[in-house]
């Protein structure tokens, strides 16, 4: 399988697959103009039914001591200067949820949130740009088959927020996910996974095939059971949270579709 981050191709509200060099930076872009672009975006969300949804879940489900994140980190959004207009669009309204939501849960406590984004495409004009909204850009070196969190999981932990709008998480990255046992998560891969472990081997053998159509893989009974160790681990994820779909976004429904909120119960001192 190849190197690198992959985003999901199946189901609605998902980005195509971006190959490397593709889309270019665009020649006129401008770190002022991407923030022209977000404030116009983050006025559309938040005059949105969805943004009220979102913050009516979180309150209702705020443990008594508060969420207490220390760290948010946003994973996999797409680059917001190449020269894609309807990527870019989709890349700017989801940094846009995360602020807003990270904005919410800064209200409820007195300790600095600090905001990490990390994605292999950003271009050093997206990075100026997150610096300049209050996000520290990470860097990814792209580790070969594992697909692995990079410098991200240095920032998960117990009292983390990750959002993940439609990153492939791989095995490995769904260890170092649930290694963390972060606070609160937003993202779409758990169901998909899940979804996954209903297939026979023959339906998992020719998703594969066709998710790797045209890039030279070899796919083998290995990656079923590749396939088969993710489903499980989405499945002990989901178990141990509870969880609400991601309220539908009217103004463009497919950006958010296919998201779900997972927190964790604080756990009941007599189970202790």
């Amino acid at each position: 399988m190849e190197d690198g981050w992959t985003r999901v191709g199946k189901g609605k509200g998902k980005p195509p697959a971006f190959v490397h060099g593709i889309n270019p930076p665009m020649r006129d872009m401008t770190v002022e103009k991407i923030r022209v672009e977000f404030d116009s975006k983050m006025k559309r969300w938040r005059t949105s039914s969805c943004r009220k949804q979102v913050q009516n879940i979180l309150d209702r489900q705020r443990p008594d001591e508060g969420w207490q994140i220390g760290n948010a980190v946003c994973l996999a959004t797409a680059s917001f200067s190449r020269d894609n207009w309807q990527c870019r669009q989709r890349s700017l309204l989801q940094i846009v949820a995360f602020i807003d939501i990270v904005r919410h849960l800064q209200s409820g406590q007195s300790t600095k949130i600090l905001c990490y984004a990390q994605e292999p495409e950003y271009t050093p004009l997206d990075k100026k740009f997150l610096a300049s909204i209050g996000v520290t850009a990470l860097e990814l070196e792209l580790a070969s088959d594992s697909l692995s969190l990079g410098a991200a999981a240095q920032h998960l932990n117990k009292t983390a927020f990750v959002f993940e709008p439609f990153m492939d998480l791989g095995l490995e990255s769904m260890r170092e996910l649930f290694g963390a046992d972060v606070r609160l998560y937003i993202g779409s891969s758990m169901q998909r996974w899940i979804d996954d472990s209903n297939l026979n081997n023959a339906e998992i053998m020719s998703d594969l095939q066709e998710s790797f159509k045209g890039r030279g893989a070899t796919i083998n009974a290995d990656n079923i059971e590749h396939v088969r160790a993710q489903s499980r681990q989405a499945t002990d994820f989901v178990h141990s949270r509870r969880s609400f779909r991601f309220p539908r976004f009217e103004e463009d429904p497919n950006v958010f579709e296919g998201l779900s909120i997972y927190w964790k119960e604080p756990q009941d001192e007599a189970d202790v």
